[in-house]
C-alpha cells in the first residue's frame, strides 16, 4: 500500500490510494433511503470543511460519501463526487494522484453518462497541460470533446472545444487553435455559457499576439473586457488586466500597459474591488498621473508648504495624519515581508517535492519504454525463428531511438516462405504504435485470411490498416513502406511485391534490383492495386530486402557529410556477396557505424539478408 502525503498550512494529511479503490468496489446491498441521504449530507460537509481549510477531514468526507453511493450502485453522483475529489487534489499540484482519480471514476462510470466522462477526461487534459505534454493534451480534449458530444450538452460542448484550441495553441498550431475558439466562442454566445465565451475569446486574442496581429489582439482583448465588466466576472478581469499589459508593453503603449498593470494589482488585491467600473479605474489612473506617483512624505511636505497660513491646530492634525498612514505603512510591511518569507519556506518544501516527483516520473517512463520495447519485439520474430526458417541469413536492424518504425517479418505458410521488411511513419512511440497497427495486419492477411500472393496480400494490408485508422479521423499522414516477397522452393521462385521500398538479387557479381510501386501502403491521393513480380532463382542467389534508413544516413567525415547514398550501398553488397550471410552482416553494420561516426542517426535501419540455396 502506497502513502501520499500533502503539507498544507503546515499540516499534514494522508490520502491512502488502495483504500479508495477498495471502498469503491464494494457493492454491498443497503437501504437506499438511508445512506443516500447520508451520501448527500457528507458531500455538503466536505463543501464546508473545504472552504474552512480542513483539507484531510474534506477528503475524508468526499471518500466516505464516494463508498456511500457505490454501495447503492449510483454511479452519477459517485463519480461526480471523484471529479469534486480530483480538483481539490489539483489545486494542491499533486498530479499524479489526480490521473489516478480520474481513472478510477473512468472505471465506474459507463457510457451511458457521457457529461460525466467527458468531466473526468478533462481533469486529465488540465495535468498534461500543466505537466507540458502538449500531444497527450490534445489527445485527451478531443476524446472529452468527443464524450460531451455524445451526451449532447452544449455547455460542456463549448469547454471542450476550448481545451482543444488551447491544446493546439501549446503545440504551435495556431490555425486550428483559432478554428475551435470560434467554435467555442459562437456555441457559448449560443446557449448563454457566459465564463466559456470569455475564455475562448481571450484565448483567440493570445492566438493572435502569437501570430503577431497584436492590433487584433488588442481589439479582441477590449471587447472581451466590456464584456466581463458587465457581468462582474472578477476572475475573467484579472486575466485580461494581464493579457492587455503584456500587449501594450509590446505595442509602446506605455500609459495603457501602466493602467491595466495598476488595475491587475487592484483586482487581484481584494476580490470586493471587482465591481469597479473603468471610469472609477481611469479616475484613479488620472490622479495618479497628476501626482507624479510622488511619496506619501513628499506630497505631506508640500501640503504644509503650500498651507502655511493654517493655524497650529491644522498643522497639527495633517502631521497626526500623516505619522499614522507612516505608522500603518510599517506595519503593512512587516506583516507583509513575513508572509513573503513564509512563502519562500513553503516554495521550499514544494519544490523538494516536485523534484522528488520528477524523480519518479523519470523512472516511470523508463519503466513503459522497456516494457513497450518488450511488446515491440515480441511482434517480430527471434532469431532462433528466423534460423530455422532460413539457414544462412542475416538482419541488420538499428532503431533510431528506443522504439522504432521498421520491423523485420518472416512466416512459413502454405507451402511459401515469406520475408519482409517495412518501414512505417515516425520513429519512437508513434513509429512503434504504427509498426504494430501494421504487422498486425499482416498476419491477419497470410494467417487468418490465407491470402498468398505478395501483391493481393498488400491490397488486403492496405484496407485493414485504412479501416483502423480512419476510425479515428478523416484524414491521416500514417503509412508504410515495405517489401514483400514469398519463396517458392519446389520451382525456385521468387514471387514479390513493394510498396516504395525495394528487393534486390545479386546473382555472380550482377545486381538485379526489382523497384517498388510509387504509392505506401495509405496513399491519400489515389489507390492503385498493387503490382507483382516474379523472378527464376538459382542456387547461391542472395537476396537482399531493407528500408530507406541505410542509403539515407548522413555522415562520412566531417569535410564531407553527405549520406550514403544507394550506389554505395549496392557496391557494397556486391563486394561481399560470396561471404557468408552472417559475414554479410557483420560487414553492413561496421560500414554502418564507420560512416556515421558522431553524427545522429537520422533514420530506423533494418535490412535483411537470405542466401538462396540454404533455405528449409
Amino acid at each position: 500500500m502506497e502513502r501520499f502525503k500533502y503539507e498544507r498550512n503546515n499540516s499534514f494529511w494522508e490520502i491512502y490510494l488502495d483504500d479508495i479503490e477498495s471502498s469503491i468496489v464494494s457493492l454491498e446491498k443497503a437501504a437506499r433511503s438511508k445512506y443516500y441521504q447520508e451520501g448527500l449530507a457528507l458531500l455538503e460537509l466536505a463543501c464546508f470543511n473545504q472552504s474552512k481549510g480542513n483539507e484531510y477531514t474534506s477528503v475524508k468526507n468526499q471518500l466516505q460519501a464516494i463508498s456511500l453511493f457505490n454501495k447503492l450502485q449510483v454511479t452519477q453522483l459517485a463519480s461526480q463526487a471523484i471529479i469534486n475529489l480530483a480538483a481539490q487534489v489539483l489545486a494542491l499540484q499533486d498530479y499524479w494522484l489526480v490521473d489516478e482519480l480520474v481513472m478510477i471514476g473512468l472505471r465506474i462510470c459507463d457510457d451511458r453518462y457521457a457529461s460525466t466522462r467527458a468531466e473526468l477526461i478533462r481533469l486529465l487534459v488540465e495535468t498534461c497541460s500543466i505537466r507540458g505534454d502538449y500531444e497527450q493534451q490534445l489527445v485527451f480534449s478531443q476524446l472529452s470533446l468527443e464524450k460531451a458530444k455524445q451526451a449532447e450538452n452544449p455547455i460542456l460542448i463549448a469547454q471542450c472545444l476550448l481545451d482543444v484550441a488551447k491544446a493546439f495553441d501549446n503545440l504551435d498550431l495556431l490555425d486550428s487553435a483559432i478554428v475551435y475558439c470560434d467554435l467555442s466562442t459562437s456555441i457559448s454566445a449560443q446557449f448563454g455559457v457566459c465564463s466559456t465565451l470569455v475564455r475562448a475569446r481571450l484565448t483567440r486574442a493570445k492566438v493572435s499576439e502569437e501570430k503577431g496581429e497584436l492590433a487584433l489582439a488588442i481589439e479582441l482583448a477590449e471587447n472581451t473586457e466590456e464584456y466581463a465588466i458587465g457581468l462582474n466576472m472578477l476572475e475573467e478581469r484579472i486575466m485580461i488586466a494581464d493579457f492587455l499589459s503584456r500587449i501594450y508593453t509590446q505595442s509602446g503603449a506605455w500609459d495603457l500597459a501602466y493602467f491595466n498593470q495598476r488595475l491587475l494589482g487592484v483586482l487581484s488585491f481584494n476580490n470586493s474591488f471587482s465591481t469597479l467600473n473603468s471610469k472609477q479605474i481611469v479616475y484613479w489612473n488620472q490622479v495618479a498621473n497628476k501626482a507624479n506617483h510622488r511619496s506619501p512624505l513628499g506630497q505631506a511636505s508640500e501640503v504644509i508648504h503650500h498651507r502655511s497660513s493654517f493655524d497650529t491646530k491644522q498643522i497639527r492634525f495633517i502631521l497626526l495624519v500623516f505619522c499614522a498612514v507612516l505608522l500603518a505603512a510599517l506595519i503593512i510591511y512587516s506583516i507583509l515581508n513575513n508572509r513573503r518569507r513564509s512563502k519562500l519556506r513553503r516554495a521550499r518544501m514544494i519544490l523538494d517535492r516536485h523534484s522528488y516527483q520528477l524523480q519518479r516520473e523519470i523512472n516511470q517512463e523508463q519503466i513503459i519504454y522497456r516494457y513497450a520495447e518488450e511488446i515491440q519485439k515480441g511482434i517480430m520474430p527471434t532469431d532462433q525463428e528466423i534460423d530455422s526458417i532460413l539457414n544462412d541469413n542475416f538482419v541488420l536492424f538499428k532503431p533510431k531511438d528506443k522504439l522504432s518504425g521498421d520491423f523485420y517479418w518472416v512466416e512459413n505458410q502454405g507451402g511459401l516462405t515469406y520475408v519482409a521488411a517495412a518501414d512505417c511513419t515516425g520513429h519512437n512511440v508513434s513509429g512503434a504504435l504504427m509498426s504494430l497497427v501494421c504487422a498486425s495486419a499482416l498476419n491477419r492477411a497470410v494467417i487468418s485470411e490465407k491470402i498468398r500472393m505478395p501483391n493481393e496480400i498488400l491490397d488486403r494490408i492496405r484496407e485493414i490498416v485504412s479501416n483502423c485508422l480512419d476510425k479515428g479521423s478523416t484524414a491521416h499522414r500514417d503509412s508504410m513502406d515495405i517489401s514483400l516477397c514469398a519463396l517458392k522452393k519446389e520451382s525456385n521462385e521468387l514471387f514479390w511485391s513493394g510498396a516504395v521500398n525495394p528487393v534486390w538479387v545479386a546473382r555472380k557479381g550482377e545486381l538485379i534490383e526489382l523497384k517498388g510501386d510509387a504509392q505506401s501502403i495509405i496513399e491519400v491521393n489515389c489507390y492503385k492495386p498493387f503490382s507483382q513480380h516474379r523472378v527464376g532463382l538459382i542456387p547461391g542467389d542472395n537476396i537482399y530486402l531493407l528500408t530507406d534508413g541505410y542509403k539515407d544516413q548522413f555522415g562520412g567525415g566531417s569535410a564531407t557529410q553527405k549520406k550514403f547514398s544507394t550506389t554505395k550501398l549496392k557496391e557494397l553488397v556486391l563486394s561481399i556477396e560470396s561471404e557468408r550471410m552472417d559475414i554479410q552482416g557483420n560487414v553492413l553494420a561496421e560500414a554502418f557505424d564507420d560512416w556515421k561516426q558522431d553524427n545522429n542517426q537520422i533514420d530506423d535501419v533494418c535490412m535483411l539478408g537470405i542466401k538462396y540455396y540454404e533455405l528449409n
